[in-house]
């Protein structure tokens, strides 16, 4: 079934009516369709692929130079191709249309596996080491970050990362409670006080860049502006838990400002320089996850001032990267690219989760779902043999099953394997596919396999990683909270 499933291009560019996606895309599991040289009057066209695998050709004819690999593809052995695209009369080659070269990767293999636990166990030891960590502790003694953990550097991530850290480990440890809750209120409460001030024109949203480690050295002043709804999305659940106040009306300005801030067009700029709030780069925000908080208080508080903000981001995502696919990777430590440049797997993830989420409003959202997750596993998901370097760097060691993140890091990592999980977790309760049902199954097993002892989960899957991203392990059990004990699908969507 997967072997069939490949034939299928994703998202297959047409020439001045649908962009091609993959000008620098460097794997496929999908066949692909690339953007070639038109000529005038030929006969056909020449497809012709040279396996570095098995050192053959692959040939056939096409009266299109952009058409897709399909009649060759489950011929190709994985492994690197080189392709040349000729186009012809009925003499033969009159000119070169185009050449590439890229990697055909492993599609799914559809082997079974037999989860023995639902991870229960698991998720407790994840939560339990994450709880017990140095640097935790340390916001119950004093209230302030530590300085030993350099990630705090990223503090709207990170730092908000503790509040929804400890209030899944409560859920888990009740006897904790009061300790937990501590840790939870002083960063929530150390957060609140380092963000905007009320003068600025990004008022209440917290920094995403402190001190001079990493890129924060070169972006102090500058906001990126989608993380802003995790920190808010978290100020909720800890207002649900305590009642207090503050956390509401933190996570409220936040949203105002996100309505102050937004565009015509419907979504926002992806950098803002603070205190004015004038744009870093032109590059757009796609806008999912401030979508999901936006909604979050309109469902669920009654707050319907943010309902033609959410109405509007929507479209803006419907009419964009789901139509354009620039999923454009938007992460605080990576430079900002242009167009196609630097595809990621987060944002087309969480854009497929709230379709999915919403599909009993349009049944075309199903459709529209499947086809942004067959993009995700074609460019990002690592069933077994993966592209032999990056960066110029042995990728001999990489941990598979996996899930990359971004082009720009194009690297296994646990927190973009489990949103995989989620959305396939998902799919499979939508749609009854038992396809889906098995790929999260066996991803599912690769996060519980590659638990160490003492609880944690790598951040990298791969022999040279060795910083963990409290957001990357935190999202973890945010999953295995909702695939095994119904926890809430937002959670996922960020």
């Amino acid at each position: 079934m997967a072997l069939k499933e490949s034939l299928q291009p994703v998202r297959p560019g047409i020439p001045d009516s649908i962009p091609f996606w993959n000008k620098y895309s460097t794997r496929f599991i999908y066949a692909p369709a690339f953007e070639f040289k038109k000529f005038g009057k030929v006969k056909y066209y020449l497809f012709t692929a040279l396996s570095f695998a098995d050192k053959k050709e692959y040939s056939f004819k096409s009266e299109n130079e952009y058409d897709p690999l399909t009649p060759i593809w489950a011929d190709i052995p994985v492994g690197e191709v080189f392709l040349k695209v000729e186009a012809c009369d009925n003499t033969g080659p009159v000119g070169l249309s185009g050449v590439r070269k890229f990697y055909k990767a492993a599609p799914f293999p559809g082997i079974e596996i037999d989860i023995k636990n639902n991870g229960e166990e698991e998720l407790r030891k994840l939560l339990s080491y994450f709880y017990n960590l140095d640097f935790i502790q340390r916001w119950a003694d004093t209230g302030t970050p530590d300085s030993n953990y350099i990630l705090y550097c990223y503090p709207s991530k990170n730092i908000s990362t503790v509040i929804k850290g400890m209030l899944l480990y409560i859920k888990y440890f009740p006897n904790n409670r009061d300790r937990a809750l501590k840790i939870a209120q002083n960063a929530a409460d150390y957060l609140i006080g380092i963000s905007e001030p009320e003068s600025s024109n990004l008022a209440g949203w917290p920094p995403t860049y402190t001190g001079n480690k990493l890129t924060s050295k070169v972006n102090n002043g500058n906001i990126m502006v989608s993380i802003n709804a995790q920190a808010g999305n978290y100020y909720l659940d800890l207002y649900e838990v305590t009642k207090n106040e503050k956390y509401l009306n933190a996570a409220v300005e936040i949203a105002d400002t996100y309505v102050n801030t937004q565009l015509p067009s419907g979504t926002w700029y992806v950098k803002l320089k603070t205190p004015s709030g004038e744009p870093f780069a032109p590059n757009l925000a796609i806008p999912i996850s401030i979508l999901n908080f936006l909604e979050r208080l309109t469902s669920e508080y009654r707050f319907e001032k943010y309902q033609v903000v959410v109405e509007k981001s929507f479209q803006w995502i419907l009419n964009y990267p789901v139509q354009d696919y620039n999923w454009e990777g938007q992460f605080e430590d990576a430079y900002i690219q242009g167009e196609y440049e630097n595809l990621a797997m987060h944002d087309p993830c969480n854009t497929a989760i709230y379709l999915l989420k919403n599909s009993d409003k349009d049944r075309n959202f199903i459709n529209k779902a499947e086809e942004i997750i067959r993009f995700v596993e074609d460019q990002f998901v690592v069933w077994s043999k993966p592209l032999p370097y990056w960066e110029h760097r042995s990728t001999s060691s990489y941990l598979t099953p996996s899930v990359l993140e971004q082009y720009q890091f194009y690297v296994p990592v646990d927190a973009s394997l489990s949103k995989v999980v989620a959305t396939y977790s998902l799919a499979y309760q939508v749609t009854k596919n038992p396809i889906y049902f098995a790929k999260k199954k066996v991803l599912h097993a690769a996060l519980l396999k590659n638990q160490a002892e003492d609880g944690s989960i790598p951040t990298g899957w791969w022999d040279y990683s060795s910083q963990l991203w409290i957001n990357c392990l935190v999202y973890d059990a945010i999953v295995l909270d909702y695939i095994t004990f119904g926890g809430k699908i937002y959670d996922t969507i960020y």
